[in-house]
């Protein structure tokens, strides 16, 4: 017999995952595991403990246990896409009215949909969304409860079915929840009752003691979960004998055995291509059209040099435009386009208009769209300059939508970054992990190309009386928060079609941070690839075959014992698993990132050796003090400005093997025989290196790295009316080598360097003077003695990239 420790050990292994799936709050491992334990653990003390079994008892929960976990994963790959398109729920707001004031509360609704409730502080607005019916939970402890109640004939002579019945009382559960969240918030609770898995999960437990008694329809005194008029220990399937029931003969019995496993097996083969796949599509000749006849923001074509400084310095797109025009055959249009130019454009990139198109313009862009041609839209939070309003007039064809709010995350004292898993798009090759600063939200046709969901965050509605349009970026009860859109492709006709929500990604400041050039190229190069019908067709076949086949597996499970029913579910399981994952790699390998145009200066910023790191999501991001005298986001920026590139590679052997030049940043570990062996050669090819140590560092192995290549190096206080009032620094004094040469730059930073077989090393002080705090940071209008770390740096970057042969005389 069933009896509530059976329920109770279902709701635990579902209520489990909403510690690790990450959608409203960050994973904790330690209590996922514990609870999954710890449902496992109920199941089979109830299987153990039952009198209905027969043979191995504690197989029999242990096989119920498998089942549910098996039914767990297969949710985990839909549900976040679930979650990203329901947020309200319609007509909600209403139908609590009534609820509410039989609470005792006095209660309306607002034309945005929002329940509004009096409260002793004044009405309060709240949004009524799947999140607070805790849908998520809700989905997993259905598959939980089926799995439980299927093997026992659970339709009943009187009422409904019993899956439809716990349908009916885990609905009645989730309107129970919300009006308690409402009531709890409405008298001062904090929010964030609203998306803790703890608090959702002690809200089930009680389902444990209820649904057996009210699911099953059983008499009063009947066994639990035993059907109307069946005797107690009545059996139940067995382990393996009820593998397949009602077959009269061995040979149909031999037959189903081999039909099961092969239907469930292309079920979740059929899935997982359809999850995994990406069309590569026919690669057209990359010519990149940006259109800039409608757009006052993010400019492109203000130089990013040694000359200009300042905010509109850096709160430009030239960076932006000129890594792809490194990559592919560019064009930058400020008069509208017309059908000459688009004909000699494959990727035409709109970004952030502030300025309608008139209907002539919509049409012959969606007319490029369809006959082939791909669309870029780049809009930004909150409609910021009306953007969002000029962009949804683009978009509309595609059934895409920039929403008018701005997204923030719901812990506050963390970034919203996203990690790309297994099955990410093609458009996320190469990237470990993207940071936004401020993104608005996408509305997306369900079948388009969920490129980017974001977790874990809040959406604030627009607000035109603040500055940029921000609300309080504070998750408030009116607004929605979870999982979200911030990046989508969709094909249209021939063409395809990509929405970016976040324009300040690339912004001079900010398009030089990991991941955003990697998304810059992939998306261009997903874009410059004509569709055709047959991709669709292809998709909705697939996906078609692999739901067809998925029900009929549905049927045939419910007809199997827990042994079988448990080994199919997790041969469905694993071949989606295995179809997803090997369909997303050949994905990877049918596109490939396109070869510079031209040589591109890269520059090395170690962090293995080195006290350098940058700020996890932007510079103007900082949860620490943004003019640190140990922070070199600027240093960092500012390479650009010399028409190199900068980055951070994955560790020091990644740093020599692929760039021109390897800064290392206040060195604060000692270099292994491996390490010194790898920058010699590095050196003797030409490579350059450049160590940057400062009086601050007192941990430095400047001395230890330079010592290994002839530098012999002390420091010594520079005296203070020598640096014109900048703060003291120390002088490098060197060795006898005459192959060594020293150089006090602008601002009183001292360079020495020496040839190294074909190459040239470097070494800097003080760090301090090229550090945020003395650049006056990312923003910053600099002041003539800010001015001088720039020139600093431009002269400290000519020494080391100059090439041999046209060294300066000083």
């Amino acid at each position: 017999m069933r009896r509530p420790t059976a329920w109770l050990g279902a709701i635990l292994l579902s209520g489990a995952w909403g510690f690790i799936d990450g959608f409203f709050v960050g994973p904790l491992p330690i209590a996922f595991w514990t609870i999954l334990l710890a449902g496992a653990a109920c199941l089979i003390i109830d299987a153990a403990g039952s009198p209905a079994s027969t043979g191995g008892r504690l197989l029999d929960g242990l096989f119920d246990t498998l089942s549910i976990i098996a039914l767990q994963l297969s949710l985990q790959a839909v549900l976040p896409i679930v979650m990203a398109h329901l947020h309200r729920i319609p007509g909600a707001a209403q139908a609590a009215v009534p609820l509410m004031e039989a609470m005792g509360r006095s209660a309306g609704a607002d034309d945005a949909g929002n329940l509004l409730i009096e409260t002793t502080t004044g009405v309060q607005s709240f949004a009524i969304t799947w999140e607070l019916a805790a849908l998520p939970a809700m989905l997993r402890l259905l598959g939980a409860f089926v799995v439980l109640a299927i093997p026992r004939g659970f339709a009943t002579s009187r009422g409904l079915a019993g899956p439809a019945k716990l349908l009916v009382i885990l609905s009645a559960h989730a309107v129970l929840r919300l009006l308690v969240l409402l009531g709890l918030v409405a008298s001062g609770a904090r929010l964030s009752l609203c998306y803790e898995p703890a608090f959702t999960l002690v809200g089930l437990l009680p389902l444990a003691w209820l649904v057996p008694r009210w699911a099953t329809g059983a008499p009063a005194g009947a066994p639990i979960g035993a059907p109307t008029g069946a005797p107690t220990g009545a059996r139940t399937g067995g382990i393996v004998a009820d593998s397949v029931r009602g077959a009269p003969r061995a040979t149909r019995r031999l037959g189903r055995l081999a039909l099961f496993p092969l239907t469930l097996a292309f079920a979740g083969a059929c899935l997982g291509v359809r999850m995994g796949h990406s069309h590569p599509g026919v690669l057209k000749q990359g010519r990149v059209l940006i259109d800039e006849s409608r757009s006052d923001w993010e400019w492109t074509d203000l130089p990013f040099d040694n000359c200009r400084y300042g905010q509109r310095s850096v709160y430009n797109y030239s960076v932006w435009r000129a890594w792809i025009e490194a990559h592919y055959t560019t064009r930058v249009t400020r008069e509208p386009p017309d059908d000459a130019d688009l004909r000699e454009a494959d990727v035409m990139i709109i970004k952030t208009p502030t300025r309608p198109y008139d209907r002539e313009s919509l049409d012959r862009i969606e007319r490029f769209v369809r006959q082939g041609g791909g669309l870029y839209l780049i809009g930004d939070h909150t409609n910021l300059f009306g953007m969002s309003t000029v962009l949804n007039q683009i978009a509309a064809p595609y059934g895409l939508e920039f929403q008018f709010d701005d997204t923030f995350p719901l812990d506050h004292e963390a970034y919203d970054i996203f990690r790309p898993g297994r099955l990410a798009s093609p458009m996320l090759r190469g990237i470990a992990s993207y940071a936004f600063e401020t993104s608005c939200t996408l509305r997306i046709p369900w079948n388009a190309r969920h490129v980017i969901i974001g977790r874990r965050l809040g959406a604030d509605p627009v607000d035109y009386g603040h500055v940029n349009f921000f609300g309080n970026i504070r998750l408030d009860p009116s607004e929605t928060f979870g999982l979200f859109v911030q990046t989508a492709g969709v094909v249209h006709g021939e063409g395809r079609v990509v929405a970016f929500t976040d324009s300040t990604n690339f912004s001079n400041f900010s398009m030089l941070w990991p991941g955003r050039r990697e998304l810059t190229l992939n998306v261009i190069d997903w874009l410059n690839r004509s569709a055709s019908p047959r991709e669709r067709l292809f998709d909705s076949l697939v996906g078609l075959l692999g739901m067809g086949a998925a029900v009929l597996g549905a049927w045939m499970m419910a007809r199997c014992g827990k042994a079988a029913r448990a080994a199919l579910l997790w041969v469905a399981v694993g071949s989606y698993t295995l179809a997803s994952v090997e369909a997303s790699g050949l994905t990877r390998q049918e596109f490939a990132a396109p070869s510079p145009r031209q040589r591109l200066v890269t520059v090395a910023f170690d962090t293995s050796l080195s006290s350098f790191g940058l700020e996890p999501a932007s510079p103007i991001l900082s949860r620490s003090d943004v003019l640190s005298w140990e922070g070199f986001n600027t240093f960092f920026i500012n390479v650009a400005r010399s028409s190199a590139w900068p980055f951070v590679p994955g560790g020091l052997a990644q740093a020599l093997r692929t760039a021109d030049a390897v800064v290392i940043v206040n060195p604060v570990r000692s270099a292994s025989v491996t390490d010194l062996g790898a920058m010699s050669g590095f050196l003797r090819k030409g490579g350059r290196l450049l160590i940057l140590d400062s009086i601050l560092n007192d941990r430095s192995t400047a001395a230890r790295i330079a010592g290994a290549f002839g530098m012999d190096l002390k420091t010594a206080l520079l005296a203070q009316d020598n640096v014109a009032g900048r703060p003291i620094g120390p002088v490098l004094s060197i060795g006898t080598s005459k192959s060594t040469h020293r150089v006090v730059t602008r601002g009183g930073c001292v360079a020495v360097w020496r040839e190294v077989g074909a190459g040239r090393i470097v070494v800097a002080g003080d760090a301090a003077l090229l550090s945020d705090h003395a650049f006056g940071g990312v923003y910053v209008t600099p002041t003539e003695a800010q001015r001088e770390s720039y020139r600093a740096e431009e002269e400290l970057l000519g020494i080391l990239l100059e090439p041999r042969g046209g060294e300066a005389s000083r």
